[in-house]
């Protein structure tokens, strides 16, 4: 059996805290890249939400004056929609902002004696 020479189990302890180091860090940027992404993720629904209260409000301010409403900001505790109304009254638009995310969403009308919505859909 040959004998070892000084010092080779300080080097194998070396590779091996040089290798558990490296592993450790790999995860810790996985989880911190994972966290960022759902963080950013959540926003964006936050906006989403954000427009469709204002979709919501603009329907119901709408509804009580169909003639002179032509929009309005709204302001939650989450972020802000500005809501519009197109000039012959048949598209009520809102755009909701929380952070640095916009998301909009646009509802097309039809108003004789009933209000009518013919689509519902994001804007991208």
């Amino acid at each position: 059996m040959k004998k070892l020479t000084t010092g080779s189990a300080t080097v194998t302890l070396i590779i091996f805290i040089a290798i558990a180091s490296i592993i450790t860090t790999a995860a810790i940027t996985t989880i911190a890249v994972n966290s960022l992404a759902a963080s950013r993720f959540e926003e964006g629904n936050v906006a989403s939400f954000v427009a469709e209260s204002g979709i919501e409000e603009g329907l119901i301010r709408f509804l009580r004056d169909p003639l002179n409403y032509t929009g309005e900001t709204l302001t939650t505790s989450d972020g802000q929609a500005q809501i519009t109304v197109s000039a012959d009254k048949t598209t009520l638009t809102s755009t909701g902002t929380a952070g640095n995310y916009v998301r909009t969403i646009q509802v097309q009308l039809n108003y004789s004696d009933n209000l009518t919505l013919s689509s519902w859909h994001e804007i991208y």
